[in-house]
């Protein structure tokens, strides 16, 4: 259709597939420009098969009508052979997508909608859908899908295709149960709405996948319609970039007033940073040229948010060559598919609704190569689109495999199996080694031939659905139920099923013969189990069944009679199985003969007893010896008394007149007699000490035990500090670990302590760096406290008598001391449920160990 000024005001969806590509074209050596643009409410009126038609019509004579003005124009002859050529190659493409439609492994139907959007009508019905729904096509086209599926109503599929067709957008319909009349099953739909006002329903019949709960087939993603209703923006620039001129469409996608853009604003501002990069690597090259085409901008709206387009450009210019202003076209690429002629537009959204699929798709050409791939395929493959085209099987050197791992002739390959035969083939299982490492990928392959008018095959499409982790799970569930039978039957207790309301007992496993001698078929009688249970043993064998009800789960023993009279202890584990609606189906146990334990509980109970008795025995006797005991120590504690003030009283009287004898007599005695009196004085001083060290000793072990907790790093502090204090002419080196906490009786750990320090203290007196540690280190999981010194040490071999009450390493005139010292420390820390040993050598200190 032509405006006043000769302009082609509206072009048919044929003639646009002539002239999309070449929106100005020469002809008779002038350049025509074409602008493409549809009259105010054209499109409301397509609405109807017949206007449809009428267009159909109308675009075929558009087309005619442009060939006759090119060739009248131009007078050469190659313009209707170019028209003739497009019309061929529109026709075959339609065919090819025909192809493609009828035979798609989904079912696919197309629905005309009534003005108001409430009832829809079929108008196209593919073989998949046929197949699916067990119906003709012929029974179907023009009905309402009310009336020949009355179901879709309650499934919900009614309210999808009403809001799909007045809102346009997209919608998935969830797995769903379908039933009428006739058919019933599964169905996974989705729901699209076509550009001329169709709606198209997607779906498959999963009901086997639904009903074998396999769950190894992906759901289809949604199909999201990717076409909107935009037509172009135009606009030119002058030589800095500014907006001269711009329409009212690209205003509106903007969201700027008229005066906001024109004369201020230039195209750049309106670009985000990186379409800006884009115009700046192009602009310098559109200049020189004087045309850019099909460059990808992203535009910024006024309210920030981003618009792509795909923008084409020309620069007009003086006669003399100057530049005046760029002339642009921009589409909407969300829409631009619309703009496209119909063959590419439908080969585009064909290949868009295969590249949504979950399924894969694979177009070969006859001699085997690759032409298309859909992502699923590329997906499955792990290769991109790219990498596949114009390849073969053995150029990708992948490896076919048959089901059961073998591998395929190369006749037996899907695409050479239908080029042979010339049919369909369906339901076909193949392996794809992709490579020596990959692990193989199995697949389920419909595959079917596309005919030529002639009858010759010129491509094979290929679908398939990745079915590798159900060939996976089918090969761990085999292996898995091989391992668990060999279990069973390798383990000692007896598995078993009861189904409840039959009472009848199934075995898992072969051990009940050996358990307890009956055969598998005596225990299909429902009161066998009941009729062998110990007659003690009933009334709380099914007073357990009845927690079993309440709890799903039950642990009991009881006695069963062997077939050989004897009675056999069982301890019986079970669970109970429910349905989804929490109905008890049936019981799944296991038997362990348990005879043995029990009857080793029965030795241990007497053996129990036994010792039981036994120690009522000796708790006599221990309270027999305590009370002898205490006697004992009661005649200790008199005895030390006695002692102490006995013998305390002669050594008084020595100490005494010896030392008158000293004071007085002195001068009379000569050097052997003041030797032997000297003598004398200190033996009675050295008795004195041994009597007091032996009644420290008795109180040590009289005394009562407090234990609290004690501070041993602050008390070695102060204790040497006291020691220092009492001999300031000596330097020893201290090393004290801080905050070494225990729990003990602080009296009787500092008699310990006073005693390891002191010998300590006493045994470094001749080394000229005397060294003196203090501290804690853990052993085997156990806190050990020591004393280190450098001094005179002691031979191993003597250790064992550090201990003992009067006994001495060390001769009196070389370190004083009564020998009951280490005696006592051994006294106090065995009270507190520790030990104590020593470490040394001779004249290389020594190391004393204790524990609490």
């Amino acid at each position: 259709m032509y405006d006043t000024n000769g302009r082609i005001e509206f072009l048919s969806g044929l003639t646009r597939s002539v002239f999309q590509s070449a929106r100005t074209i020469s002809v008779g050596g002038r350049d025509w420009t074409i602008a493409l643009s549809s009259l105010p409410g054209f499109e409301s009126r397509l609405r109807s098969d017949k206007a449809r038609i009428i267009v159909a019509a109308g675009g075929a004579i558009s087309l005619l009508l442009a060939t006759i003005v090119w060739l009248l124009i131009s007078g050469r002859a190659r313009a209707l052979a170019v028209a003739t050529g497009m019309t061929r190659e529109l026709s075959a493409s339609e065919s090819r997508l025909k192809a493609l439609f009828e035979h798609m492994s989904s079912g696919a139907v197309v629905y005309q909608a009534t003005p108001d959007g409430r009832e829809f009508f079929i108008t196209a019905f593919n073989r998949a859908a046929e197949r699916i729904e067990k119906v003709r096509r012929e029974d179907l086209i023009g009905k309402n899908v009310v009336a020949v599926f009355p179901g879709v109503v309650e499934f919900g599929l009614i309210e999808v295709l009403r809001r799909v067709w007045k809102s346009g957008v997209a919608e998935s319909f969830p797995v769903s149960w379908y039933q009428d009349k006739r058919i019933a099953g599964w169905r996974e739909n989705h729901v699209y709405k076509l550009p001329d006002g169709a709606v198209v329903a997607i779906y498959d019949d999963v009901t086997e996948r639904k009903l074998a709960e396999t769950a190894l087939l992906k759901s289809l993603q949604e199909i999201e319609d990717l076409y909107h209703n935009a037509p172009c923006g135009y606009h030119s620039l002058d030589k800095n970039g500014v907006f001269l001129q711009i329409n009212d469409t690209e205003l509106g996608w903007l969201g700027y007033a008229r005066e906001e853009i024109v004369g201020r604003t230039r195209f750049s501002d309106l670009l985000s940073p990186e379409s800006v990069r884009i115009f700046d690597e192009n602009y310098r090259a559109f200049m020189q040229r004087g045309w850019v085409k099909d460059l990808e901008y992203q535009l910024i709206r006024k309210d920030g948010s981003l618009l792509p387009v795909l923008l084409s450009a020309t620069t007009i210019r003086d006669e003399d060559g100057n530049y005046l202003m760029s002339r642009s076209t921009m589409f909407d690429i969300t829409v631009r598919k619309r703009a496209e002629l119909a063959l590419q537009a439908g080969e585009r959204h064909t290949r868009q609704l295969l590249d949504n699929l979950t399924a894969g798709v694979v177009v070969h050409a006859p001699d085997g190569s690759i032409s298309y791939t859909n992502l699923a395929a590329q997906t499955f493959f792990r290769l991109s689109g790219e990498a596949l085209n114009a390849r073969t099987v053995p150029d990708l050197t992948w490896r076919l495999l048959r089901e059961d791992g073998s591998a395929m002739d190369p006749d037996e390959w899907p695409t050479r199996k239908v080029l042979a035969s010339r049919q369909p083939l369906e339901n076909y299982v193949v392996g794809v080694a992709l490579n020596a490492q990959e692990e193989t990928r199995w697949a389920l392959v419909n595959a079917f031939p596309d005919f030529d008018a002639d009858g010759a095959v010129t491509q094979v499409v290929v679908s398939f659905l990745d079915i590798t982790e159900r060939i996976l799970a089918k090969a761990q569930l085999h292996s898995a139920k091989a391992e668990l039978e060999h279990i069973l039957n390798v383990n000692p207790a007896v598995t078993y099923q009861i189904k409840l309301g039959s009472n009848s007992t199934l075995f898992r496993s072969k051990g009940v013969v050996d358990m307890l001698g009956y055969a598998v078929e005596d225990w299909q009688d429902p009161g066998f189990w009941l009729s062998h249970v110990h007659p003690d043993d009933r009334e709380k064998a099914l007073m357990a069944q009845n927690q079993l009800l309440e709890n799903g789960t039950l642990q009991h023993e009881y006695r069963f009679r062997h077939q050989d009279g004897r009675w056999v202890w069982i301890l019986d584990r079970v669970n109970l199985v429910r349905d989804q609606n929490g109905m008890a189906l049936e019981q799944v146990g296991a038997w362990l003969d348990i005879t043995p334990r029990k009857q080793a509980e029965i030795r241990r109970q007497a053996a129990e007893e036994r010792l039981r008795q036994l120690n009522e025995e000796l708790e006599r006797r221990v309270a027999e010896r305590t009370g002898q005991l205490e006697a004992a120590n009661k005649e200790l504690e008199s005895f030390s008394y006695s002692v102490s003030h006995d013998l305390r009283a002669p050594l008084r009287s020595i100490d005494g007149f010896s030392e008158i004898l000293e004071k007085r007599y002195v001068e009379r005695l000569d050097d052997s007699g003041r030797d032997y009196l000297g003598r004398v004085r200190r033996a009675s001083r050295r008795m004195g000490e041994l009597i007091d060290d032996l009644l420290l000793l008795a109180r040590m072990t009289r005394a009562e035990l407090r234990k609290e907790p004690v501070d041993l790093s602050r008390m070695v502090w102060s204790m040497a500090r006291e020691m220092q204090e009492a001999e300031p002419q000596r330097r020893v080196e201290w090393v004290i670990q801080d905050g070494i906490m225990v729990q003990a009786d602080s009296r009787l750990i500092k008699v310990v302590l006073e005693n390891l320090l002191g010998n300590a203290w006493k045994f470094t007196a001749r080394q000229i760096e005397p060294r003196i540690e203090f501290g804690m280190i853990e052993r085997e999981a156990e806190k050990v406290i020591f004393v280190r010194d450098n001094g005179a040490g002691f031979d191993m071999q003597y250790a064992g008598k550090l201990f003992g009450a009067f006994q001495r390493l060390h001769a009196v005139d070389e370190f004083e001391g009564t020998g009951i010292g280490l005696a006592t420390v051994q006294r106090i820390i065995h009270r507190h449920g520790g030990r104590v040993w020593a470490e040394g050598q001779s004249g290389a200190g020594a190391v004393f160990y204790f524990t609490l």
